[in-house]
Protein backbone atom coordinates (compact mmCIF):
# COMPACT_ATOMS: atom_id res chain seq x y z
CA UNK A 1 0.00 0.00 0.00
CA UNK A 2 1.31 3.44 -0.89
CA UNK A 3 2.76 5.52 1.91
CA UNK A 4 1.48 8.96 2.85
CA UNK A 5 3.67 11.63 1.22
CA UNK A 6 4.98 14.40 3.46
CA UNK A 7 6.87 17.61 2.70
CA UNK A 8 9.11 18.95 5.48
CA UNK A 9 9.87 22.69 5.52
CA UNK A 10 12.43 23.56 8.20
CA UNK A 11 15.43 25.88 7.86
CA UNK A 12 17.50 24.18 10.57
CA UNK A 13 18.96 21.16 8.79
CA UNK A 14 19.61 19.17 11.97
CA UNK A 15 15.95 19.56 12.98
CA UNK A 16 14.80 18.75 9.45
CA UNK A 17 16.81 15.53 9.48
CA UNK A 18 15.41 14.63 12.90
CA UNK A 19 11.86 15.09 11.60
CA UNK A 20 12.63 13.03 8.51
CA UNK A 21 14.01 10.20 10.63
CA UNK A 22 10.88 10.22 12.81
CA UNK A 23 8.57 10.15 9.81
CA UNK A 24 10.37 7.35 7.99
CA UNK A 25 10.57 5.33 11.19
CA UNK A 26 6.77 5.55 11.39
CA UNK A 27 6.26 4.46 7.78
CA UNK A 28 5.61 7.87 6.20
CA UNK A 29 7.30 8.92 2.97
CA UNK A 30 9.27 12.17 3.01
CA UNK A 31 9.07 13.48 -0.57
CA UNK A 32 11.31 16.47 0.08
CA UNK A 33 12.93 18.83 2.54
CA UNK A 34 13.08 22.58 2.06
CA UNK A 35 14.40 25.58 3.98
CA UNK A 36 12.49 28.27 2.06
CA UNK A 37 9.12 28.79 0.39
CA UNK A 38 10.33 28.70 -3.21
CA UNK A 39 12.04 25.33 -2.83
CA UNK A 40 9.03 23.98 -0.97
CA UNK A 41 6.67 25.06 -3.77
CA UNK A 42 8.85 23.40 -6.39
CA UNK A 43 8.89 20.14 -4.43
CA UNK A 44 5.13 20.32 -3.87
CA UNK A 45 4.49 20.90 -7.57
CA UNK A 46 6.48 17.80 -8.49
CA UNK A 47 5.49 15.35 -5.77
CA UNK A 48 2.02 16.53 -4.63
CA UNK A 49 2.47 15.83 -0.90
CA UNK A 50 -0.49 14.78 1.20
CA UNK A 51 0.78 16.67 4.26
CA UNK A 52 3.13 19.65 4.64
CA UNK A 53 4.97 19.99 7.96
CA UNK A 54 5.89 23.67 8.11
CA UNK A 55 8.05 25.73 10.39
CA UNK A 56 6.86 29.35 10.53
CA UNK A 57 10.25 31.01 10.69
CA UNK A 58 11.97 29.90 7.48
CA UNK A 59 14.51 31.39 5.09
CA UNK A 60 13.50 33.76 2.29
CA UNK A 61 10.94 36.52 1.93
CA UNK A 62 7.93 34.37 2.87
CA UNK A 63 7.32 32.70 6.20
CA UNK A 64 5.63 29.35 6.78
CA UNK A 65 2.14 30.82 7.09
CA UNK A 66 2.45 32.63 3.75
CA UNK A 67 3.80 29.41 2.26
CA UNK A 68 0.82 27.49 3.62
CA UNK A 69 -1.54 29.86 1.80
CA UNK A 70 0.36 29.29 -1.46
CA UNK A 71 0.25 25.53 -0.99
CA UNK A 72 -3.50 25.72 -0.41
CA UNK A 73 -3.84 27.26 -3.86
CA UNK A 74 -1.65 24.65 -5.56
CA UNK A 75 -1.70 21.02 -4.42
CA UNK A 76 -3.69 21.75 -1.22
CA UNK A 77 -2.00 19.38 1.24
CA UNK A 78 -2.95 19.09 4.88
CA UNK A 79 -1.04 21.73 6.85
CA UNK A 80 0.72 21.06 10.15
CA UNK A 81 2.73 23.86 11.73
CA UNK A 82 5.76 22.77 13.72
CA UNK A 83 7.21 25.90 15.28
CA UNK A 84 8.77 27.61 18.27
CA UNK A 85 6.21 30.44 18.05
CA UNK A 86 3.35 30.10 20.51
CA UNK A 87 2.17 33.69 20.97
CA UNK A 88 -1.32 34.81 19.97
CA UNK A 89 -0.17 36.87 16.99
CA UNK A 90 1.16 33.82 15.16
CA UNK A 91 -1.72 31.63 16.28
CA UNK A 92 -4.22 34.11 14.83
CA UNK A 93 -2.34 34.28 11.52
CA UNK A 94 -2.02 30.49 11.39
CA UNK A 95 -5.80 30.09 11.77
CA UNK A 96 -6.30 31.97 8.51
CA UNK A 97 -4.98 28.99 6.50
CA UNK A 98 -6.98 26.38 8.44
CA UNK A 99 -4.13 24.12 9.55
CA UNK A 100 -4.84 20.57 10.65
CA UNK A 101 -2.49 20.95 13.64
CA UNK A 102 -0.16 23.39 15.38
CA UNK A 103 2.74 21.84 17.31
CA UNK A 104 5.03 23.96 19.48
CA UNK A 105 8.72 23.05 19.71
CA UNK A 106 10.37 21.26 21.38
CA UNK A 107 8.30 18.41 20.01
CA UNK A 108 8.06 14.73 20.80
CA UNK A 109 7.90 11.94 18.24
CA UNK A 110 4.49 10.84 19.49
CA UNK A 111 3.07 14.34 19.03
CA UNK A 112 4.10 14.46 15.38
CA UNK A 113 2.73 11.00 14.58
CA UNK A 114 -0.58 11.71 16.34
CA UNK A 115 -0.90 15.07 14.57
CA UNK A 116 -0.47 13.40 11.18
CA UNK A 117 -3.00 10.70 12.04
CA UNK A 118 -5.52 13.33 13.16
CA UNK A 119 -4.80 15.44 10.08
CA UNK A 120 -5.80 12.56 7.79
CA UNK A 121 -8.86 11.84 9.86
CA UNK A 122 -9.98 15.48 9.73
CA UNK A 123 -9.21 15.82 6.02
CA UNK A 124 -11.26 12.72 5.37
CA UNK A 125 -14.22 14.04 7.34
CA UNK A 126 -14.15 17.40 5.56
CA UNK A 127 -13.41 16.30 1.99
CA UNK A 128 -14.76 12.79 1.74
CA UNK A 129 -17.41 10.37 2.81
CA UNK A 130 -16.74 7.68 5.38
CA UNK A 131 -17.96 4.22 4.43
CA UNK A 132 -17.37 0.61 5.43
CA UNK A 133 -17.25 -1.44 8.56
CA UNK A 134 -15.44 -0.28 11.69
CA UNK A 135 -12.51 -2.62 11.15
CA UNK A 136 -12.16 -1.86 7.44
CA UNK A 137 -13.02 1.81 7.04
CA UNK A 138 -11.88 3.78 4.07
CA UNK A 139 -12.26 7.40 3.00
CA UNK A 140 -12.94 8.38 -0.59
CA UNK A 141 -11.47 11.38 -2.42
CA UNK A 142 -11.75 12.07 -6.14
CA UNK A 143 -8.66 10.10 -7.18
CA UNK A 144 -7.75 7.96 -4.18
CA UNK A 145 -8.98 6.06 -1.16
CA UNK A 146 -7.51 6.01 2.31
CA UNK A 147 -7.73 2.48 3.63
CA UNK A 148 -7.53 1.84 7.36
CA UNK A 149 -5.01 -0.74 8.49
CA UNK A 150 -5.06 -1.04 12.29
CA UNK A 151 -4.91 2.61 13.45
CA UNK A 152 -3.36 4.17 10.35
CA UNK A 153 -4.84 5.26 7.04
CA UNK A 154 -2.84 4.38 3.94
CA UNK A 155 -3.35 6.01 0.57
CA UNK A 156 -4.29 3.96 -2.47
CA UNK A 157 -4.52 5.87 -5.76
CA UNK A 158 -7.48 4.65 -7.79
CA UNK A 159 -5.45 4.71 -11.01
CA UNK A 160 -3.25 1.94 -9.54
CA UNK A 161 -6.20 -0.42 -9.22
CA UNK A 162 -6.17 -3.06 -11.97
CA UNK A 163 -9.36 -4.82 -10.99
CA UNK A 164 -11.57 -5.51 -7.99
CA UNK A 165 -12.90 -8.99 -7.37
CA UNK A 166 -15.86 -9.83 -5.15
CA UNK A 167 -15.83 -12.75 -2.77
CA UNK A 168 -19.04 -12.84 -0.78
CA UNK A 169 -19.15 -9.74 1.40
CA UNK A 170 -15.46 -8.96 0.72
CA UNK A 171 -13.66 -7.04 -2.03
CA UNK A 172 -10.15 -7.96 -3.14
CA UNK A 173 -8.50 -4.90 -4.66
CA UNK A 174 -5.72 -5.90 -7.06
CA UNK A 175 -3.16 -3.19 -7.81
CA UNK A 176 0.18 -2.96 -9.56
CA UNK A 177 1.83 -3.49 -6.18
CA UNK A 178 -0.26 -6.16 -4.53
CA UNK A 179 -3.69 -7.00 -3.14
CA UNK A 180 -5.80 -5.39 -0.41
CA UNK A 181 -9.03 -6.72 1.05
CA UNK A 182 -12.00 -4.74 2.39
CA UNK A 183 -14.94 -6.13 4.35
CA UNK A 184 -17.59 -4.62 2.08
CA UNK A 185 -19.40 -5.96 -0.97
CA UNK A 186 -18.57 -4.93 -4.53
CA UNK A 187 -21.80 -3.01 -5.11
CA UNK A 188 -21.13 -0.86 -2.06
CA UNK A 189 -17.52 -0.25 -3.10
CA UNK A 190 -18.51 0.67 -6.66
CA UNK A 191 -21.25 3.08 -5.55
CA UNK A 192 -18.84 5.01 -3.36
CA UNK A 193 -15.84 5.11 -5.71
CA UNK A 194 -17.60 6.19 -8.94
CA UNK A 195 -14.34 6.55 -10.86
CA UNK A 196 -14.68 6.88 -14.68
CA UNK A 197 -11.96 4.31 -15.40
CA UNK A 198 -13.37 1.64 -13.08
CA UNK A 199 -16.28 -0.16 -14.74
CA UNK A 200 -18.33 -3.24 -13.95
CA UNK A 201 -17.89 -6.19 -16.34
CA UNK A 202 -19.55 -8.88 -14.25
CA UNK A 203 -21.40 -9.18 -10.95
CA UNK A 204 -18.10 -10.19 -9.36
CA UNK A 205 -15.65 -7.88 -11.15
CA UNK A 206 -14.83 -4.20 -11.50
CA UNK A 207 -11.96 -3.40 -13.88
CA UNK A 208 -9.72 -0.47 -14.75
CA UNK A 209 -10.16 0.22 -18.47
CA UNK A 210 -6.53 1.26 -18.78
CA UNK A 211 -5.36 -2.10 -17.42
CA UNK A 212 -7.12 -4.26 -20.03
CA UNK A 213 -4.56 -6.08 -22.16
CA UNK A 214 -6.86 -8.10 -24.42
CA UNK A 215 -10.50 -8.94 -25.11
CA UNK A 216 -11.79 -12.18 -26.62
CA UNK A 217 -15.46 -12.95 -26.82
CA UNK A 218 -16.87 -12.65 -23.33
CA UNK A 219 -13.50 -12.65 -21.58
CA UNK A 220 -11.02 -9.87 -21.00
CA UNK A 221 -7.44 -10.23 -19.84
CA UNK A 222 -5.46 -8.17 -17.37
CA UNK A 223 -1.93 -9.57 -17.23
CA UNK A 224 -2.46 -13.31 -16.56
CA UNK A 225 -5.94 -12.86 -15.11
CA UNK A 226 -8.99 -13.90 -17.15
CA UNK A 227 -12.06 -11.85 -16.24
CA UNK A 228 -15.57 -12.69 -17.46
CA UNK A 229 -17.75 -10.12 -19.22
CA UNK A 230 -21.45 -10.72 -18.68
CA UNK A 231 -23.95 -9.99 -21.45
CA UNK A 232 -25.61 -7.26 -19.38
CA UNK A 233 -22.33 -5.33 -19.12
CA UNK A 234 -20.77 -6.13 -22.50
CA UNK A 235 -22.35 -3.30 -24.52
CA UNK A 236 -21.31 -0.69 -21.98
CA UNK A 237 -17.76 -2.03 -21.96
CA UNK A 238 -17.47 -2.09 -25.74
CA UNK A 239 -18.79 1.46 -25.96
CA UNK A 240 -15.95 2.58 -23.72
CA UNK A 241 -13.23 0.82 -25.72
CA UNK A 242 -11.92 1.70 -29.15
CA UNK A 243 -12.15 -1.40 -31.34
CA UNK A 244 -10.61 -1.42 -34.82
Amino acid sequence: MQQIKILVVEDEWVVSEEIKEILEKNNFEVVGQAADAQTALEIAEEFKPDIALLDINIKGDKDGIELAALLRNSCDPGIIFLTAYDDQKYLDRAKSVNPQAYIVKPFREKNIVIAIELAFHNLSKNDAEEVGEDDHKYYVLNDRVFIKDNHRFFKLELSRIKYVEAEGSYCHIHTDKGRHTLAINLKHFESKIQHPLLVRTHRSFLVNLESIDALEGSTLFIAEKSIPVSQSHKDDLLNRLKLI
